[in-house]
């Protein structure tokens, strides 16, 4: 399913949920399975975005095995060097960027790394 047609259904739930031909049981159950999609939604919009980020090119092998030791320790936030800081300025810029399945991000003094999620969210409806 598309964001598109997600927000489709949406809707029909609210013209539903607005209307005056539902018991309390389908009510509810409408309405849980109307909050569980836009759930769905936002992890959806969320993973579409880190998709979007800027993905650097032509990476050396120690870039790359720079970047792995920060995927590989598992950890989401990393507090960096300045000299850490500057080695990942100079393959990403200043900005977001993925590599590898994972967004690197920056926050003051410290490196976030998330991975993004293969499979889209809106699938499983």
């Amino acid at each position: 399913m598309t964001l598109e047609q997600a927000y489709k259904m949406v809707e029909k739930m609210d013209e539903v949920l607005n209307s005056d031909i539902l018991n309390d049981e389908e009510y509810t159950s409408v309405a849980k399975r109307r909050f569980k999609l836009m759930e769905q939604i936002g992890l959806e919009e969320q993973r579409q975005k880190k998709l979007m980020v800027y993905s650097p090119n032509h990476l050396s092998d120690w870039e790359r095995g720079f970047l792995d030791s920060f995927v590989i320790q598992g950890h989401k936030c990393h507090y960096i060097t300045k000299k850490q800081k500057a080695i990942l300025h100079v393959i990403g810029g200043f900005e977001p960027f993925q590599y590898s399945g994972y967004v690197f991000k920056f926050i003051k003094n410290a490196l976030l790394v998330e991975k993004i999620a293969e499979k889209s969210f809106l699938e499983e409806i």
